[in-house]
């Protein structure tokens, strides 16, 4: 498949230095990215970034990108380029079958006892959950349906919030300041 294979170890630093700061790791993406275009020569439209280097890109946030990352790029026989980080993990993609089954087909042929089938199989642990115990972490009903609300009042009815402050909180006078402070000198 692929017709050519190469690793480089792309400089980013000058690229990324011509942006303002918090523009940093998107330049050096687009650095990254016509760096493997020019030395493939195809287009920029025909390159994939993996997406392990694209974490490592952007690992340190927008401002702060590598200087230097080291990619292994494949480029196949239609001139489409993909580059992935040195030693990453490779995905085995499954064989794609030209046939698609359907749900039903699926369900006829494993009850007709053809295809995949587990032979020996047995049960190693069972675990059964009580539905009557309320699993730590989790809120009463009230506290999730005011959630679901979004409404502040409800949340603070739900928790039992709204009375306590009700009652400490004294009414705002509609004097003005100037007064205030007059009858506060006197």
């Amino acid at each position: 498949m692929a017709i050519l294979e190469r690793v480089y170890n792309v400089p980013l630093r000058n690229g990324y230095m011509k942006a303002p700061m918090y523009r940093r790791t998107k330049k050096a993406v687009n650095t990254l990215r016509t760096f493997v275009a020019k030395n493939m020569k195809v287009s920029e439209k025909k390159v994939k970034l993996g997406k392990y280097v694209n974490l490592e890109m952007w690992k340190h946030g927008i401002k702060n990108p590598p200087h230097h990352i080291k990619v292994n790029v494949k480029k196949d026989d239609e001139g489409n380029v993909f580059a992935e980080l040195v030693g990453a993990p490779v995905e085995k993609t499954p064989a794609v079958t030209s046939k698609k089954a359907t749900g039903v087909e699926e369900a006829k042929a494993a009850l007709a006892g053809e295809g995949n089938e587990i032979k020996d199989a047995e049960i190693v642990e069972e675990t059964k959950f009580d539905d009557s115990i309320t699993p730590v972490g989790y809120q009463t009903e009230s506290i999730n349906k005011a959630y679901i609300s979004k409404k502040p009042s409800a949340l603070e009815s739900a928790a039992g919030f709204g009375e306590e402050k009700a009652e400490t909180k004294a009414p705002k006078s509609s004097a003005p300041k100037k007064a205030k402070k007059a009858e506060k000198s006197e």
